[in-house]
């Protein structure tokens, strides 16, 4: 399993390569082919009756095997691999701040199993597990925009285009929402349907109350994701790396004290809070008076 998920790190390195090439659209094509046969994997040994848990992991990560095959060549072709020592330090310099928001960023957006650990019953994480997963969608979708977004103002951050750079991130908002409002709408109003459908059991669906705070928790996800995919791309990671701490603790307080009182819509309610208190408003503060300093 680790061999097999070390592959998919490295194949979004040649999906990054990809889309510095402007054939992002190749790397977009990755991840529903691997849904598709991880499905039909599933599938099969559904069939089959096979329900071994190491053979049931094995087999649905060995696709990554043969996507990392056909990334590989796709973006930089058959090409003997050699370790370059001076190479390597310069890449450790430059990813070494990206390094640190990612870990940070894992920290507020992974600890709410955490916290869930301590405050929900069994049967209410299992809940907000399929919550998650369904309103995910939405933003799978907006982060494949967003992965084609780094490069296009890279670019434009360097020809000192910033105007078409602010003029990007408007259109990308403007389509994140309109698609988050129009497919939570369908979620909440089929939620019964969608949900029964995912987990077999009717015993595990959503109310409105939740379906509604996933989507606005939806909607600050898109909009603080678009400012630090553009941020990064100009290179402007301290301002994420100083940040993101502070959005930590509020997450983990507020997960912890709201849920307590109001379980799964606690939990959520103390996401949102971490990111409307921090990252919501400094991100965006931070680039315009960027491209202002600049221009």
């Amino acid at each position: 399993m680790l061999f097999l998920l070390l592959l998919s790190g490295l194949t979004e390195i040649f999906n990054k390569i990809l889309f510095a090439l402007h054939r992002g659209y190749l790397a977009n094509i990755y991840p529903a082919l691997l849904s598709a046969t991880g499905y039909f994997a599933l599938s099969l040994l559904q069939a089959n009756h096979i329900y071994d848990a190491n053979i049931v992991l094995t087999v649905f990560l060995t696709p990554y095997l043969f996507i990392f095959l056909i990334a590989y060549l796709q973006s930089i072709g058959f090409v003997k691999p050699k370790f370059h020592k001076n190479v390597f330090v310069i890449v450790l310099n430059l990813i070494k701040k990206f390094f640190i928001f990612s870990i940070l960023a894992a920290l507020v957006l992974k600890v709410d199993y955490i916290i869930m650990a301590i405050v929900l019953k069994e049967h209410e994480i299992a809940i907000y597990n399929l919550d998650m997963r369904v309103f995910n969608l939405i933003l799978f979708m907006y982060g494949t925009i967003l992965a084609a977004l780094w490069p296009v103002s890279s670019d434009l951050f360097h020809q000192k285009k910033f105007k078409l750079i602010k003029k990007s991130i408007h259109n990308n908002l403007l389509f994140g929402v309109l698609i988050t409002i129009s497919l939570s709408s369908f979620i909440i109003f089929f939620k019964e349907s969608i949900f029964s459908l995912i987990s077999g059991k009717d015993s595990l669906g959503i109310s409105v109350s939740t379906g509604i705070l996933t989507a606005l928790y939806i909607l600050l996800r898109i909009w603080t994701d678009s400012y630090a995919t553009i941020l990064q791309s100009m290179n402007e990671v301290k301002i994420l790396i100083y940040i993101v701490p502070f959005q930590a603790l509020v997450s983990i307080t507020a997960q912890y004290f709201f849920g307590m009182s109001y379980g799964i819509n606690g939990i959520i309610i103390g996401l949102c809070l971490s990111f409307l208190l921090t990252v919501a408003w400094v991100l965006p503060l931070k680039f315009y008076k960027l491209t202002e300093v600049v221009t």
